[in-house]
């Protein structure tokens, strides 16, 4: 993990409600550059609400996002990833008619044109995704799409990643490749926050893991102090530890 005085990016307090029903509930944490922040969580625990809180999905009834030291808060979408927060989805949405190298193409079409060409060429190898650039999207199977949806974000060079079970449905060849180019990125200080079930996935990846339940962090530490915890447990299988 790359050593800052300042996070990447900083949530406070954050609070969203459906109705009666209380989603995220004063949720607070913080990703330094080059950390790795793992969020886990039963379903229904608020882990994809709170990501679009972050993302710009959802504005919160209370509480503050915060990148780069600056508020986004209540931002939408499109000018919280132009900011420098970009996100991935459960399931990969490519532009199925257009090749891979398309897809990255439109990717940078946006305010990040100047030098895409050479930047495209960097995502592919980096995702060993070159054999496959002429490829439409339609024809990669689900774990390559989740490695493509995976490169769209990186051409927008965020400061701040958000994965929503990138590795969902992957089989372990390709998980072991989208860790690798997690990994490398982590080294040159670009910050992830990863939504993850698969728990082998997270000890593999994640510096730290923070736990939500009901729709607040119940605990927040190294994954063997985390994964240990009565708590835990007990969210996870129903029973006291």
């Amino acid at each position: 993990m790359v050593e800052s005085a300042s996070p990447s990016l900083r949530a406070e307090k954050l609070r969203k409600r459906f109705g009666a029903l209380t989603a995220v509930d004063g949720v607070s944490f913080q990703v330094a550059p080059g950390e790795i922040l793992g969020v886990i969580g039963p379903n229904g625990s608020g882990k994809s609400t709170l990501f679009n809180l972050v993302s710009g999905v959802y504005r919160p009834d209370e509480g503050q996002v915060c990148l780069q030291g600056k508020s986004i808060t209540g931002l939408p979408a499109f000018r919280v990833a132009r900011a420098g927060l970009c996100r991935t989805f459960q399931i990969a949405s490519p532009f199925s008619k257009m090749s891979v190298w398309d897809n990255l193409r439109t990717a940078a079409s946006v305010g990040f044109w100047h030098g895409h060409a050479e930047r495209a060429e960097s995502v592919l190898a980096l995702l060993r995704l070159t054999h496959l650039r002429d490829e439409r999207a339609e024809n990669l199977s689900g774990g390559q799409q989740k490695l493509l949806e995976l490169g769209r974000v990186l051409m927008r060079d965020p400061s701040v990643v958000l994965l929503d079970e990138i590795g969902a449905g992957v089989n372990p060849a390709l998980k072991d490749q989208l860790a690798e180019a997690i990994l490398e990125q982590r080294r040159a200080g670009r910050a992830f926050v990863v939504v993850e079930h698969d728990m082998e996935f997270v000890r593999a990846l994640c510096d730290r893991v923070m736990v939500m339940a009901l729709g607040r962090v119940i605990i927040e530490g190294d994954f063997d102090t985390v994964v240990a915890h009565p708590e835990v447990i007990e969210s996870y299988l129903g029973m006291e530890a």
